[in-house]
């Protein structure tokens, strides 16, 4: 079942969806008819179905930092913007490096959400 999100700019903060539910909360627990009024599909992410380190939920729009070991033993720290093209969920670092955001999750247990592209970053 695919979950969605979609921030709303008066409230800034996000509303959920599923099942043909409206939520206020991120793990859909408190299911309430009147957030449809602030739920806008214009600025709709969906769901990754990835979590990151501390169990949060990984969507579209989201900004991570993760690491990526590579064959010669060096590693290299990155931040990047979770993007869901070509029915592939992406972390794209820039518009010429981009990672699956599956093997991000399973090669780094410490890849983190720092943020989004509606709140900004966190270090």
């Amino acid at each position: 079942m695919a979950k969605f999100r979609s921030w709303n700019v008066k409230r800034k903060r996000f509303y959920y969806f599923l099942n043909g539910h409206y939520f206020k909360d991120e793990k859909c627990t408190d299911d309430w008819n009147m957030i449809q009024v602030w739920f806008d599909w214009k600025t709709v992410e969906q769901s990754s179905k990835y979590f990151d380190l501390n169990g949060k939920e990984i969507f579209e729009g989201d900004k991570l930092k993760f690491t990526v070991w590579f064959y010669d033993g060096h590693d290299e720290t990155y931040q990047g913007l979770v993007k869901l093209e070509d029915g592939c969920v992406w972390v794209e670092i820039d518009e010429n490096n981009r990672y699956f955001l599956a093997e991000v999750v399973a090669n780094d247990d410490n890849c983190k959400i720092i943020g989004n592209i509606h709140e900004g970053t966190q270090q």
